[in-house]
């Protein structure tokens, strides 16, 4: 709201306020405030509209509006790889991962692929089938520098849980690479918010493990499903990926003194923090989530992270 009546006093007291300051002139001490096109004139101390108002009873004016201020939007930052060594992700943040070379990359001694669908709708011919979409995303983790190669694949058995689902494909790793697994896969075959979380509990609260979840149709992999955009797609699940080993992904290019001038002339740690209280219908007692990230490195590229439940009283 306004304040103004007509859409024409509206229109000059916009044109007015969002003038340049330099075409503004100081008041002089003492002068008449500038009326504003159609607004009710302020009631003097002492009169009848000003009783109950203590701050019109001091002398005080409150304008009813609202006040602009000009903003600014910041520069997009230069990113850098290993190679390209120079990316301009622009104002939108989106750029091609794909044919690049990470700055940091990691190497994964010991891993699997947790199948929680039936062997039958997963392990089909063609290139819709599990093992084809493995070989892609190892092939595309290779291009960008992680190292690693092919791991077993433990399918699902309905007797058992997800926990034991994840707890065997540990035992598969170990098996295949005689050594403890570092990064457990886990395909679903949807969509579906209840069973991440208790993928995401099994592995980080009960094995201690990093995850990684995949979804069955948009990896292009099931009876039926073609695979559209999956070059694009193990792109982005190698950036995960890397990341969750330890890697760095991209980095700010060129000096921190002068991309962060404010903190990148001396050591620094930035921190984030958020927390994602339970849902509306949540059941009583459901915990909140809270996380916090901080960076380990000047350049950015580095960071460290929590994540844990909480009471909520909300």
């Amino acid at each position: 709201r306004l304040g103004a009546k007509k859409s024409n006093d509206r229109k000059a007291w916009l044109e007015a306020l969002m003038a340049t300051p330099a075409a503004a002139a100081p008041a002089p001490t003492g002068a008449a405030p500038v009326p504003v096109p159609g607004a009710a004139e302020p009631a003097a101390a002492g009169t009848s509209s000003s009783i109950g108002n203590p701050l019109a009873a001091a002398g005080v004016d409150v304008c009813g509006l609202l006040g602009i201020v000009r903003g600014r939007v910041l520069p997009a930052p230069h990113l850098a790889y290993h190679t390209p060594e120079c990316c301009y992700p622009g104002s939108q943040g989106q750029w091609n991962v794909r044919s690049c070379r990470l700055p940091g990359v990691s190497k994964i001694l010991s891993w699997c692929l947790v199948v929680l669908m039936p062997q039958d709708d997963a392990d089909v011919e063609g290139p819709s089938g599990v093992v084809p979409f493995m070989q892609d995303l190892v092939a595309s983790l290779n291009s960008t520098g992680v190292e690693c190669v092919m791991p077993p694949i433990v399918y699902e058995q309905p007797e058992l849980s997800v926990l034991q689902h994840l707890r065997a494909g540990c035992d598969a790793a170990q098996k295949h690479f005689n050594t403890s697994a570092e990064l457990l896969l886990v395909l679903l075959p949807s969509r579906s918010a209840a069973l991440y979380q208790e993928v995401k509990l099994a592995s980080d609260a009960a094995l201690g493990l990093p995850s990684q979840v995949l979804v069955a149709p948009t990896a292009g992999v099931g009876r039926g499903v073609q695979p559209r955009g999956r070059l694009q797609y193990c792109a982005n699940l190698g950036l995960k990926i890397n990341a969750k080993m330890g890697g760095v992904n991209v980095r700010l290019a060129g000096n921190p003194d002068q991309v962060i001038p404010v903190i990148g002339a001396r050591p620094f740690i930035l921190f984030g923090v958020a927390l994602a209280p339970p849902a509306v219908n949540a059941a009583p007692g459901t915990p909140a989530a809270a996380a916090v990230v901080a960076s380990r490195d000047r350049s950015l590229g580095r960071y460290s992270s929590r994540v844990l439940l909480q009471p909520w009283h909300g």
